[in-house]
């Protein structure tokens, strides 16, 4: 044989042995796709298989919680429960009492006082009021209107000016 045509022989045994190497390669790492040596995964997968067993995890350990988180939930309500029962109002503070008040006569209002005038006139005639209807502050001499709600920040007198009907708490 000659040298020219062994040379010829010998590159395509190499090339063929390279090519085998190549597809062997191409054929091992085909069988490990989307293994962990291999994290490749598809659209689909992520939608439906990986979904489904999250939400299912999930919904696990929401089902092994719930009975912890209600007696939690239980406890705190029942500790709120009793702090607004210690702090909540008798029913006699806010108890409202209708007074008349006869015209030219005074009526004293302690500080913290509030009253609702239901009829007739009235004139601030000691310290101020405070007209929460309206949000002014009336100081001696003004007028208080019907339907207007006020409260007293210090002690005050209102006199009628006319037959006076209040609501008073």
């Amino acid at each position: 044989m000659s040298k020219k045509k062994f040379a010829v022989k010998l590159i395509s045994a190499a090339c063929l042995v390279a090519l085998l190497c190549c597809f062997t390669i191409l054929a091992l790492s085909a069988g490990t796709a989307g293994t962990t040596s291999d994290p490749l995964v598809t659209l689909s997968y992520v939608n439906k298989t990986f979904r489904e067993s999250l939400l299912a995890e999930v919904q696990q350990r929401v089902n092994e919680s719930a009975p912890v988180t209600n007696q939690q939930i239980a406890a705190l309500a029942d500790s709120f429960a009793a702090q607004v029962g210690r702090t909540a109002p008798q029913a006699s503070e806010t108890a409202y009492s209708a007074v008349n008040v006869p015209e030219g006569e005074s009526y004293q209002l302690f500080a913290g006082q509030e009253f609702l005038v239901l009829s007739g006139g009235a004139k601030v005639s000691v310290n101020m009021l405070v007209d929460t209807t309206t949000g002014k502050s009336l100081a001696a001499g003004d007028a208080v209107a019907e339907n207007h709600f006020f409260t007293c920040p210090a002690d005050c007198q209102i006199r009628a000016d006319s037959a006076l009907r209040i609501l008073i708490k």
